[in-house]
């Protein structure tokens, strides 16, 4: 074997080491951007499903306040209602006073 024959087998298996160094350090830089990547993705999932959680607990709430604003209507209705009851037996209460004051007043 020559010397220019050994010279150029010994910078083909350099090439070849740099390659496989370059291969490696590319496989490497993959793997990193595959875990950013799925990191990535991990995040996004997570924070679709607390999305989709608050979306859900927004729409309970509006119910439930849908719910609650109907029962305080239904409630004043009746406070009034009562209200109205309580007027009217209070007038009456005082007609009947009122007679038996003017009985007592007739009597004595």
């Amino acid at each position: 074997m020559g010397l220019s024959r050994i010279g150029k087998q010994l910078t083909m298996e350099q090439n070849d080491f740099v390659q496989d160094s370059a291969s490696s350090s590319g496989l490497a830089a993959l793997d990193q951007l595959e875990n950013r990547l799925q990191g990535a993705i991990e995040q996004f999932q997570g924070s679709r499903k607390r999305q989709l959680d608050a979306e859900r607990d927004a729409t309970e709430a509006k119910g439930l306040l849908s719910k609650k604003d109907d029962e305080i209507e239904r409630l004043t209705r009746e406070v009034e209602e009562l209200r109205g009851e309580r007027d009217q037996v209070r007038k009456r209460i005082e007609t009947l006073l009122s007679q038996v004051e003017a009985l007592d007043a007739s009597g004595s």
